[in-house]
């Protein structure tokens, strides 16, 4: 437990390769949003153009009333689909790492294990802090790989862990 510590500049690494694909992700996302935000704006447009067509009685009136029924339909689905990916955007945008934070969060363990190293209940409670998850992949006979998760801010108020270090903040 004690040699969870890693190296910052290997945290700076993994949360680089994350944020790459978070970013390639996002960047997806918004040209997604932006072709639903020009098909969008051409459907209202239409609308447009066919109520000027309705106040001037130029069309049928069946003719006007099943374009703009369809028109309406497509912008509903199109209005669903623009907040769906905005949300999407959001949450990304939420997912990126800083590395400085997860460098200061292994730097608290350290310190917490340290602080309670004489106390086995405490530092049983510290692992469900700072590890979401452990996860071992056997990849051969005698070999594997090892995921371990940790939160990303793993450090709240608790009683029954003792913490020495100055409160997380920005």
């Amino acid at each position: 437990m004690k040699r969870l510590h890693l190296k910052p500049e290997r945290i700076r690494a993994i949360a680089e390769q994350a944020n790459e694909f978070t970013s390639g992700t996002l960047s997806k996302l918004v040209e997604d949003l932006e072709r639903v935000r020009a098909q969008l704006g051409s459907v209202r447009s239409k609308l447009g153009l066919l109520v000027d067509a309705l106040a001037q009685g130029s069309a049928s009136m069946t003719t006007l009333k099943q374009k703009i029924e369809s028109l309406e339909a497509e912008r509903s689905e199109l209005e669903a689909t623009e907040k769906r990916l905005k949300e999407e955007c959001a949450a990304e945008q939420t997912q990126e790492i800083v590395a400085s934070e997860r460098i200061r969060a292994l730097a608290q363990f350290q310190e917490l294990v340290a602080g309670n190293a004489a106390n086995p209940e405490a530092l049983k409670a510290l692992l469900a802090r700072f590890i979401d998850y452990v996860g071992f992949y056997e990849e051969a006979r005698v070999e594997g790989r090892l995921e371990v998760a940790l939160f990303p801010d793993p450090v709240a108020a608790t009683s029954d862990v003792l913490w020495t270090g100055e409160p997380p903040g920005p």
